[in-house]
């Protein structure tokens, strides 16, 4: 039986007392060594505190109980890119999509942290799969041309920045 994760130490989450939450997940973890989901919310937790290292334990240790968790490889693929580690962010990313090959939010992170490595052809595709996924995104148009400026391609930045001032004319976008 999986631990309900959606008690008191998500709502301690919400309220953004991660201390508090990760005590409460500690408790919830003790009682359910086998299951990953308070141990995943935990490293979310931990995350949200800066204390990557911990979150990524924590992932590394929920996968190991459920390796088909996309969710969680998106979540240590975010950790290990704010940590500086975007070789092993990438491959969770690419992990997640595997797993789910229509999670926008993994090809978003892939795409940002092959624009990070200076991956621009890569970032672009990552990106443009986003937008296939999600094409009212007006985000992702203006994440795909900051690639095409980084390319050079003055042109193809103007058409994304186009499209996402069409998106959201009246956010700061639109200004």
């Amino acid at each position: 039986m999986l631990f309900r994760s959606n008690g008191r130490a998500d709502a301690y989450s919400h309220l953004s007392q991660y201390q508090k939450a990760i005590d409460d997940y500690t408790r919830g973890i003790k009682l359910r060594l086998d299951d990953p989901v308070p141990i995943r919310e935990r490293g979310n937790a931990y995350a949200n505190l800066g204390k990557y290292s911990n979150a990524i334990d924590d992932y590394d240790q929920s996968i190991n109980l459920k390796g088909d968790d996309a969710e969680t490889y998106v979540y240590r693929g975010f950790a290990r890119g704010q940590s500086g580690d975007f070789d092993k962010a990438i491959q969770d990313f690419k992990t997640a999509i595997k797993l789910t090959p229509r999670n926008v939010k993994a090809f978003t992170l892939l795409g940002a942290a092959d624009l990070k490595l200076g991956k621009y052809p890569e970032a672009i595709e990552e990106f443009s799969a986003a937008i296939k996924l999600t094409p009212d995104d007006a985000q992702l148009y203006l994440a795909r041309a900051a690639v095409y400026v980084q390319l050079g391609d003055q042109q193809k930045a103007l058409l994304d920045r186009d499209v996402a001032v069409r998106l959201k004319p009246d956010s700061e976008i639109g200004r």
